[in-house]
């Protein structure tokens, strides 16, 4: 039962396909915070070179501070001029860089201050696991690793008057650090997973999983960078006598195949449910024939299933807004929505 909690306390309490789902904002909650450290790391470590070649300090001290400087340095312009926050590279080169602090901090501590108490380390193992965003289980095998490896140079270079009190505090603040950090680990995983869920909702049509028409608003009202070669606005006809006669069970059921197909001729990332049976698409391709190719592969999938949509289109001329844009396609999908009814003569168009 013991055993049990320590295991559940150590996890984040997702599943794996929460974590695969979050992995990219993740590496970018760390890309922000690498850049942060490291930016720090070198000021610190640059004062600390000028302070210790001006007191006349030992030269391998007033060394480890300049390494320090120079690899926090590169380190940064490694990473800002990737430009790249969700990388795979970013979480490797997280974990290298705070064995580098850590060692910077254990040699410091021991080999270069053998007569002082271990105060860099504690410092450093205590707030450097907070600035990142990881697993609680490698938090705290990275800190647990990072404690012995601090305790064995203590062995080896403390000297007998501070070499107790290091191996004390140097396991008491581990042990904290595990436990704070852990649980701040899982606390930020949880954070993370509850805002992409709640921005996933605020953005995502429950029935047909396409963007909706709040995130549609959003990108026409705020997006001045969003420069479409076409807007596609497409009807399903008959839904509301289908509702009427088979139920809406059957309604959402041709919703969500018309969105399927949809979505799989022009994109998931350009794709918007906008009404109860209107849908708009934003292409980003110049080629005319390719989009008419498109809307008829659109139309005759629809067909297979007994569907039928009215599909209309527009494309960007003279710098028009996305409204004009949308305008447009809209006008010439309600002129086909209107020959559909007068031809097949139901009902006259709502």
């Amino acid at each position: 039962m013991f055993l049990k909690e320590i295991l559940k306390f150590f996890s984040v309490g997702l599943s794996k396909e929460d974590l695969i789902e979050i992995s990219d904002n993740i590496r970018k909650e760390n890309y922000k915070s690498l850049i942060v450290v490291a930016l720090l790391s070198m000021l610190f470590s640059f004062v600390m070179t000028i302070v210790s070649y001006a007191a006349h300090d030992s030269f391998r001290i007033t060394m480890l501070h300049a390494t320090l400087t120079i690899c926090s340095c590169v380190l940064l312009l490694f990473v800002i001029l990737y430009k790249d926050p969700k990388h795979h590279l970013i979480m490797t080169e997280t974990h290298l860089f705070c064995f580098l602090l850590v060692t910077y901090a254990i040699i410091l501590s021991t080999v270069l201050n053998s007569n002082r108490s271990a105060v860099t380390f504690i410092a450093i193992i205590l707030a450097l696991p907070l600035f990142f965003t990881d697993h609680p289980k490698r938090v705290a095998l990275f800190i647990g690793l990072s404690s012995i490896f601090f305790l064995v140079f203590a062995t080896l270079f403390d000297s007998q008057e501070v070499l107790l009190d290091d191996i004390v505090n140097g396991i008491i603040f581990s042990l904290i650090s595990i436990i704070v950090s852990s649980y701040m680990s899982k606390v930020k995983f949880q954070n993370i997973y509850l805002k992409r869920k709640y921005q996933y909702l605020s953005e995502t049509d429950v029935l047909t999983g396409l963007q909706n028409r709040n995130h549609y608003e959003y990108i026409l009202e705020h997006n001045q960078n969003y420069h479409p070669s076409y807007c596609i606005y497409m009807d399903v006809n008959g839904l509301h006598e289908l509702n009427n006669n088979e139920g809406h069970m059957a309604g959402d059921i041709m919703l969500k195949y018309i969105a399927q197909i949809f979505c799989r001729t022009f994109g998931e990332h350009s794709c918007f449910r906008v009404g109860g049976d209107e849908f708009v698409a934003f292409s980003f391709d110049e080629d005319k024939d390719q989009l008419i190719q498109a809307i008829a592969y659109l139309q005759h999938e629809a067909n297979l299933k007994g569907y039928h949509v009215s599909i209309g289109y527009s494309a960007m001329h003279n710098n028009i807004s996305l409204e004009k844009l949308v305008k447009e396609a809209e006008s010439m999908m309600y002129e086909e929505k209107r020959k559909y009814y007068e031809e097949n003569n139901r009902r006259k168009m709502r």
